[in-house]
């Protein structure tokens, strides 16, 4: 249930209600406003809400947060910070698992944080309106984003650390029906006063990334044989994508659907030093990489003909490098790779 555009005009109340899932009521409720000496628009929000974990030591986290965010779009632009202090925690039905250096972030921790957000967008569709209902993704033209973090706990839980992403994406047209696709993506975190970097804000790469891969980096199965595959994250990783779009070839004209061939690579590791940081060989010895090729859903009928998401079925073939240096078509880990599993992967980020 949902409530928008109570007041109308330059003040606007915004609020969400979603019933219990597993007991835990999600609501919020936002005060917007579009005055300009405080930001093209700004919003004041107070609420509570579950965030869902994917091949996670945590299978959910509960968060309440009291937040303000200032925002600014132009046209190619678009910015907004947010200043917010957030209560959370961290659940799990498999707690005889966690590591016990891990545990301590299962209990409720305060966070106060400043998030600045960044997305740059030049890009060009097909202007021949057959091409376009045929392939409605860019084909050329870059798009940038980048976010920066500066985030501390309270007494009972001390960190303080700067976290930082940056994406990169290009476009190139190739020939009237073809497109390439290049997207890369780093981040890090670098904890102050050699604080310890929290489970809930540690950096994670999955099937979102390198396509096929459960979760990349350090997880349980860093311990030997487990049971139980989980990811504990890390604080430094990139990704990169190499894409080959084309038309749906079975119906070219469909409308909602077009193909791709990729590559992908990327790493995600816990460093402890600038030396790691600079050993660019164990970053690329050690990374998850696939090869493959899916269909690519970017209209979702339900909500009508206007671009919404990107929905992807994908088949890869994973690509490790064996202890003599030679590449091989497997996987040392079979616990890494959603090998005879059948999945589908959602984002809502036309570039991923």
């Amino acid at each position: 249930m949902s409530l928008e555009n109570v007041l109308g005009g330059r003040y606007s109340v915004k609020g969400n209600y979603i019933p219990p899932a597993a007991r835990v009521h999600s609501i919020a409720l936002s005060f917007l406003s579009n005055v300009p000496f405080i930001g093209q628009g700004a919003e004041y929000y107070v609420g509570r809400r579950t965030e869902n974990k994917t091949y996670h030591l945590a299978n959910a986290e509960k968060i309440e947060e009291v937040k303000a965010t200032a925002s600014n779009q132009k046209p190619g632009m678009y910015s907004h910070c947010s200043v917010g202090i957030q209560r959370r925690k961290l659940v799990t039905k498999h707690r005889e698992s966690v590591p016990e250096d891990l545990l301590p972030d299962f209990s409720t921790k305060n966070k106060g944080y400043i998030k600045y957000e960044f997305n740059f967008q030049n890009v060009a569709y097909h202007a021949n309106p057959a091409l376009f209902n045929m392939y409605p993704l860019p084909i050329y033209g870059t798009q940038v984003f980048s976010e920066s973090e500066l985030a501390c706990g309270g007494e009972s839980d001390r960190f303080t650390f700067l976290k930082s992403e940056f994406q990169f994406s290009k476009f190139w047209p190739l020939g009237p029906f073809f497109s390439v696709h290049w997207g890369s993506r780093v981040g890090g975190i670098y904890p102050f006063f050699q604080s310890r970097i929290p489970l809930n804000d540690r950096l994670f790469l999955s099937t979102c990334h390198v396509r096929g891969f459960k979760s990349i980096g350090p997880s349980t199965a860093d311990a030997g044989e487990t049971e139980r595959f989980a990811a504990t994250g890390g604080n430094a990783m990139w990704a990169s994508s190499l894409c080959l779009n084309f038309p749906f070839l079975f119906a070219p004209n469909n409308g909602l659907a077009a193909m791709h061939l990729f590559a992908n690579a990327g790493n995600n590791r816990m460093i402890s030093s600038y030396d790691e940081l600079k050993d660019v060989y164990t970053w690329f010895r050690n990374c998850a990489c696939s090869i493959g090729a899916g269909i690519t859903i970017t209209r979702i009928p339900l909500f009508g003909v206007v671009p919404s998401g990107r929905f992807e079925l994908n088949a890869c073939l994973p690509i490790g490098i064996d202890k003599r240096g030679d590449l091989t078509f497997r996987n040392g880990n079979p616990k890494l790779f959603d090998n005879v599993r059948f999945g589908l992967v959602w984002s809502s980020n036309l570039t991923s």
